[in-house]
């Protein structure tokens, strides 16, 4: 890489202590936007994912380590490590640290800081450091807000007044995951967000599929249906196991012997954190009436997630729509750029992706079994639709306005 070369800082400060999206996302970005020299900004040790593809450089309160590796060929990213407890909630100490990473690197605002899952302390801690270095030399400043069930009710605690003034002065880009979520900061708080950056997790366009089979299996084997993740509530983790058996009551009764394999990623063992969602999962027989359960472990590696995934004809998301009606799914994500069908909770966010005739929704359990059941009849029903999602978020992917017009 040469030093002209401008340079995209991603700032994760949850790779270490959250799963999921946050630890996948920094090389999925690495990937999906090549062009760039990029650092890593995170808060300690890195996943085993990163293992051997990257360098990580301490920093303290007092200064700012930085060393360069010049390896394009072993190295993905130039990192520099941040403690998330000791600095970012730490406004003062946030904002020197920045500063000097930022004189180190010579940054510029041709180059691009990019916060793809940005918390309440860290925006808070961001727009200080906007406010306190007028003038500085910053690079282009790109926040994804990532909602909850309500999207940013604090938002009164950073002033609105000043967040809509550095938006508009063009010292900081304001994202969303979803078109829903995007439209309530405009019309709560008169906000203007773009849901344009697509931040992929672990399947991005183009990326070398895993040698498992990568078509939807034929119609003479089972239909393999996947619940990916890690189970939690409004994921509605613990819908999977009144799903099954609506399933199982559905086949019983079915003259054309439909097979379906339900793959579903939780810890066999049935951790204690589990075991409020998941023990009636564990205790469903394992074969009967034609569904047969098995479960994928947590915590297993990211090339075991995708060879997984992969192997799924369908993918099932009994998400709360209550709790999901802004919020993004790094799932539905993997499905699309995976070209696997959904079924899917009606009303959750993301419509975007999902209305290419590549999903189907469904509210009662009965009625994701009866969509499992119909899908299981005509495999190839979701087929051309999810070639159509996975072109249209390919065309977003290839065309990203978050960087090419921020200035």
């Amino acid at each position: 890489m040469t030093e002209h070369m401008t340079r995209l800082i991603i700032l994760e400060s949850n790779i270490s202590v959250k799963g999921g999206h946050y630890q996948t996302t920094p090389l999925a970005i690495s990937k999906t936007y090549p062009k760039y020299e990029h650092h890593l900004l995170c808060d300690g040790a890195l996943p085993m994912a990163y293992r051997g593809s990257i360098r990580s450089v301490n920093t303290s309160l007092a200064r700012v380590e930085w060393k360069s590796v010049n390896d394009p060929n072993t190295t993905l990213f130039k990192t520099m490590t941040i403690h998330t407890r000791r600095i970012l909630g730490l406004r003062k100490s946030f904002a020197e640290v920045m500063r000097a990473y930022f004189q180190t690197l010579k940054i510029t605002r041709d180059d691009h800081l990019l916060v793809p899952s940005c918390s309440k302390r860290l925006m808070r801690s961001v727009i200080q450091l906007l406010q306190a270095a007028a003038g500085a030399e910053f690079p282009t400043i790109h926040i994804r807000c990532i909602a909850e069930s309500e999207p940013f009710d604090y938002m009164e605690e950073f002033g609105v007044d000043t967040l809509r003034a550095l938006i508009d002065q063009k010292r900081l880009f304001l994202y969303t995951e979803t078109q829903a979520h995007s439209a309530i900061l405009l019309q709560q708080y008169g906000i203007r967000a773009s849901n344009t950056l697509i931040v992929p997790c672990n399947v991005y366009p183009d990326m070398e599929r895993p040698d498992a089979s990568c078509a939807v299996s034929d119609s003479r084997g089972p239909l393999t249906v996947g619940v990916l993740g890690g189970p939690r509530r409004d994921k509605g983790s613990d819908r999977i196991a009144p799903i099954v058996e609506a399933l199982r009551a559905l086949l019983a009764t079915d003259s054309e012997t439909t097979q379906v394999d339900v793959m579903v990623q939780v810890s066999a063992a049935s951790a204690a954190q589990e075991n409020h969602i998941c023990n009636r999962l564990h205790n469903l027989p394992a074969c009967r009436n034609g569904v047969n359960l098995r479960f994928l472990e947590t915590g297993i590696s990211r090339d075991e997630y995708v060879r997984q995934l992969f192997a799924c004809d369908v993918l099932l998301l009994p998400y709360l729509a209550e709790k999901r009606r802004y919020q993004g799914s790094g799932i539905i994500l993997d499905a699309v750029f995976a070209k696997r069908p959904l079924i899917h909770t009606k009303g959750i966010a993301f419509e975007e992706y999902l209305d290419h005739g590549n999903a189907m929704e469904a509210v009662s359990d009965a009625e994701f079994a009866q969509r499992i059941y119909a899908l299981g009849r005509d495999r190839g029903a979701l087929l051309e639709g999810a070639e159509r999602a996975y072109g249209f978020a390919r065309q977003k992917i290839q065309n990203p306005p978050v960087l090419e017009n921020a200035r």
